[in-house]
C-alpha cells in the first residue's frame, strides 16, 4: 500500500507526460499508472540497484508501460520530454543541485519536491532562481513531518524576509492542522536547544538569540492563524 506522503504527492501530478527522479522502489510511478490516465512515465534512479526494485513492482503488479531509466537527476530526461517532475525523499541542497544542473528543464515543468531535510535552503533556491511556490503540504507519517512543495517557473526572482524560509506559508494559508503543528513542533525543538545552550560562551549565545528570533516568528505565525480562525 502507498504510503500517505507519497500518495500526498502522487496528488499534485498535473499533465499528461511525467518524471520521478530517485524513484527508488517506484511507488509513485506505479501507483500513478494504475489509477490515473497519465499517457507516459518516466522513473530515474542513479543506482541501477535501486532501479531494479521499482522494475520489480512493476512486474508484480504486471505494469509494462512505465518508462525506466538509469542517470543522474533530470540530465537524463530531454527539453518538454514531460510536464511534470518530482524529486522526492532527498535533502534540499541535493535537490537545488539537481534542478540547477538541468535548469533549462526544470524551468518548463511543475515541480513537485519532497526534501528530507534543508527545506529553507531549497525555498531560498526555488525563490531566487525565479520559481513561485504555488503550493505547500506538511504530512505527519511515521512519527515525523514531511514538507510538500510545488513549483513552477515564472522568472521573477523572491527575496524572502528573515526566517520566511522556514516555513510552508501556502500550507499555513490553507489551516491545515498538520503544519500549524509543525510549526508547534519547530517552537519545541528550538525550545530544548535553546535550555541547551543557557549558561554556555558567546557562540552559543548567538545561537540562543538566533532560536529565539526563530520562535518569535513562528509564534506569530501561528497567533496570526488563530486570530483569523477566531
Amino acid at each position: 500500500m502507498i504510503s500517505k506522503r507519497l500518495l500526498s504527492l502522487a496528488k499534485y501530478v498535473e499533465g499528461e507526460n511525467i518524471a520521478d527522479i530517485g524513484t527508488d522502489h517506484g511507488f509513485v510511478p506505479v501507483f500513478l499508472r494504475e489509477n490515473t490516465k497519465i499517457k507516459k512515465i518516466i522513473a530515474t534512479d542513479i543506482s541501477k540497484a535501486s532501479l531494479e526494485k521499482s522494475i520489480e513492482l512493476a512486474k508484480i503488479k504486471n505494469i509494462k508501460n512505465i518508462d525506466f531509466r538509469v542517470g543522474d537527476g533530470i540530465k537524463i530526461l530531454e527539453k518538454d520530454e514531460v510536464n511534470t517532475i518530482i524529486i522526492a525523499g532527498m535533502g534540499g541542497i541535493l535537490i537545488s543541485k539537481i534542478l540547477e544542473e538541468s535548469s533549462e528543464i526544470a524551468k518548463n515543468v511543475r515541480l513537485i519536491l519532497q526534501p528530507m531535510q534543508a527545506s529553507e535552503e531549497l525555498r531560498t533556491y526555488l525563490c531566487e532562481r525565479g520559481f513561485e511556490i504555488i503550493d505547500e503540504e506538511v504530512i505527519f507519517e511515521d512519527k515525523r513531518y514531511f514538507e510538500i512543495i510545488v513549483a513552477k517557473y515564472d522568472g521573477k526572482i523572491r527575496k524572502l524576509k528573515k526566517y520566511e524560509n522556514l516555513l510552508p506559508l501556502k500550507a499555513l494559508e490553507k489551516n491545515k492542522e498538520e503544519a500549524i503543528n509543525f510549526v508547534k513542533f519547530k517552537i519545541e525543538k528550538n525550545l530544548q536547544i535553546m535550555e541547551n545552550l543557557k549558561g554556555n560562551t558567546k557562540k552559543p549565545l548567538i545561537r540562543y538569540m538566533e532560536l529565539k528570533g526563530e520562535n518569535n516568528y513562528f509564534k506569530e505565525v501561528i497567533n496570526g492563524k488563530s486570530k483569523r480562525n477566531n
